[in-house]
């Protein structure tokens, strides 16, 4: 038997940014990736150098992703609409129910949410948000 992690039961949650943060499952995510981020390599290599040398730069926390079934009226969903117009931070968390259930949490900006729908489906929404700072790993 394979020690996998299915990605069913995978939750991605918006907080609602009061002092006592509480957060709200968004419905019917369909699918997710997490933060892509990555630092920068700088170049420190000098003439006295036998072979190239770097450092590693500021971490960058990059953007994720996620596509849900469009559910008007559903408070996470209605409140990424609101943040991307407004331009305002959240609080997300991605939660992996895998043995250790392992959540990422990291402030976002919501910089698109687009609409989509064809013959014989239902509206889909796709979110993409902006890291702001660190992805914490728990």
């Amino acid at each position: 038997m394979s020690d996998a992690t299915t990605s069913q039961g995978v939750l991605v949650q918006r907080g609602n940014g009061e002092e006592t943060e509480t957060f709200s499952t968004i419905s019917e995510v369909l699918s997710f990736s997490s933060p892509d981020g990555g630092a920068n390599e700088i170049d420190v290599t000098s003439l006295d150098s036998t072979a190239k040398e770097f450092n590693i730069g500021l971490f960058d926390g990059g953007s994720m992703s996620f596509d849900c079934i469009f559910v008007a009226g559903d408070t996470a969903q209605d409140g990424i609409i609101a943040d991307k117009n407004a331009g305002t931070e959240s609080n997300f968390k991605i939660i992996i129910p895998d043995t250790g259930t392992t959540t990422l949490s990291f402030g976002a900006f919501v910089t698109n949410v687009s609409v989509s729908g064809s013959v014989d489906d239902v509206v889909k929404a796709s979110v993409t948000l902006r890291v702001n700072g660190a992805v914490t790993w728990s």
